[in-house]
Order: structure tokens, then C-alpha cells, then sequence
């Protein structure tokens, strides 16, 4: 579909575009949300992918207050 195309092809162009201006290859890219799933087949580089990193997030800022 033209989202999914859209979206993938945005990302293609942002991280070759980071990898330009940093002269690097060790972007690490990040996946999260609950529709990412659908554009994961998509994507050409590699990517760490975590359905839930904002509620892990929340938990451990819980768990950093909570003195645990």
C-alpha cells in the first residue's frame, strides 16, 4: 500500500542520509509501536524490534522510583 511504501521509503532515506552525514555504518535502528509489525518485512537495513519499549520504559522509571 502507499502508507507502507511511504513509510519504509522515508526510513531508507533517513538512515542513508545519517550514514552520509556521520560517515558511519553503526547507526542502530529501532523499531517500536504497535503497527510497525506491518512494515517490518519491508525494511532492508538491520533493526532491533521491541513491540513494547515505551511500557518497558514506563516500568523501569517505576521500578527506578519505587527504590527497587
Amino acid at each position: 500500500s502507499g502508507v507502507v511504501n511511504s513509510t519504509t521509503g522515508l526510513l531508507d532515506k533517513l538512515i542513508n542520509d545519517l550514514k552520509l552525514n556521520y560517515k558511519t555504518d553503526l547507526i542502530h535502528f529501532f523499531i517500536t509501536g504497535g503497527n510497525a509489525e506491518s512494515i517490518l518485512p519491508f525494511i532492508k537495513y538491520e533493526y532491533v524490534f521491541e513491540k513494547g519499549l515505551v511500557l518497558y520504559g514506563a516500568y523501569c522509571l517505576f521500578k527506578l522510583n519505587a527504590g527497587e
